[in-house]
């Protein structure tokens, strides 16, 4: 083999490695899509947050900081990536802990998630603003929500999976796979009772 084509060889090798490394998981791709489709944006804008090296878990804060203090993604994903913590972000955005709050009905039993919520009914509702986050809390809360609302999933399912050490890309995939298996169990249900209801009038 003549040294121009060993070179070439190993540039491919190489390029294909890279390739390889750098490229989406199937997962990350769901999760990208899913995040594109709860917050109305673009998938390329969500790609181009990944691509930026943004953690999968602080994209969804991004793009939800970045549409309630009405700031372009590419300001909050750089203050991000320079090393600012959640709660400045929040500060200087003007995003308040009141924005981040969603209702639960029922008792929290995560050992995560109780801790984030007890922050807000330890104090009256017109002090939350003074909530003080970790940038765990900040990023277990809005990926809570985003999966929780988008899946129409049982919200203490999800914070159990977060117990157990699972990540937010694994959570929603697991979730939307339940809820496929869910939907179809439900129609298979349904034309059964049609096709019985249609038996007895016969």
């Amino acid at each position: 083999m003549s040294a121009k084509l060993k070179s070439f060889v190993y540039a491919f090798i190489i390029i294909g490695l890279f390739s390889t490394c750098y490229s989406q998981s199937a997962e990350q791709s769901k999760f990208y899509k899913h995040v594109a489709n709860y917050y109305h944006i673009g998938i390329d804008s969500v790609n181009n947050l990944a691509d930026s090296g943004l953690m999968d878990l602080d994209i969804p804060v991004a793009i939800q900081f970045s549409q309630l203090s009405n700031t372009s993604l590419e300001q909050i994903y750089k203050l991000r990536l320079k090393g600012d913590q959640w709660k400045d972000i929040m500060k200087m955005r003007g995003v308040s802990p009141t924005d981040l709050y969603f209702m639960i009905s029922g008792v929290i039993k995560s050992s995560i998630y109780s801790q984030i919520f007890n922050k807000f009914d330890s104090v009256a509702k017109r002090k939350w603003d003074t909530i003080e986050f970790t940038d765990e809390d900040v990023t277990n809360l809005v990926n809570l929500r985003f999966i929780y609302k988008l899946h129409d999933y049982s919200v203490f399912e999800i914070m159990s999976m977060r117990d157990k050490g699972m990540d937010f890309v694994t959570i929603n995939d697991e979730v939307h796979k339940i809820r496929v298996e869910m939907i179809k169990k439900d129609k298979a249900l349904k034309k059964q009772e049609a096709k019985d209801k249609k038996a007895e009038d016969n």
